[in-house]
């Protein structure tokens, strides 16, 4: 009650304006909390999603066995789209020409100087990138990992 007004009677005497208004903005309220709820749903089905993707990779599972699997689920959403989206791009490059042996050397990088015997060079040019690199714009740095393989797969 609001003196000797109830809130009911107060918007019945309002103007059809005010009432229009009020209405508006009750079914906006109503349609903002609707779109909480259904975010909210959808954020717990992805993390949900994440922690068993999680679960699985971890588990030690065979990654090739992992990716078949998701694979065949088409559509596979968050981290396991990403890992099959990176396994699929890692199988491609793996079956290059030259990409098939043994590492020369790999480890992480920590922002120093990475050093490694020349003697075996020549050395190939990591695939994807253009002739000429910048030592800032190579994906070791963007991703603190390097793999260095020979020209000739060795």
């Amino acid at each position: 009650m609001i003196g000797d007004h109830s809130l009911l009677q107060l918007v019945l005497q309002a103007s059809i304006v005010v009432q229009i208004v009020l209405a508006i903005l009750v079914g906006a309220s109503i349609m903002s909390w609707a779109i909480i709820a259904r975010k909210r749903r959808l954020l717990s089905q992805a993390h949900a999603a994440a922690e068993e993707f999680e679960d699985r990779f971890w588990s030690g599972i065979d990654l090739a066995e992992l990716y078949r699997t998701l694979d065949a689920a088409a559509n596979a959403p968050g981290m396991a789209g990403v890992f099959v989206s990176g396994f699929r791009e890692f199988s491609r490059l793996r079956q290059q020409v030259g990409l098939g042996g043994a590492p020369l050397l790999e480890g992480t990088y920590a922002g120093g100087t990475v050093a490694f015997p020349m003697t075996s060079g020549p050395w190939a040019q990591p695939v994807g990138l253009p002739d000429a690199i910048v030592p800032e714009e190579t994906p070791g740095k963007q991703f603190d990992v390097f793999v260095v393989v020979g020209c000739d797969g060795t």
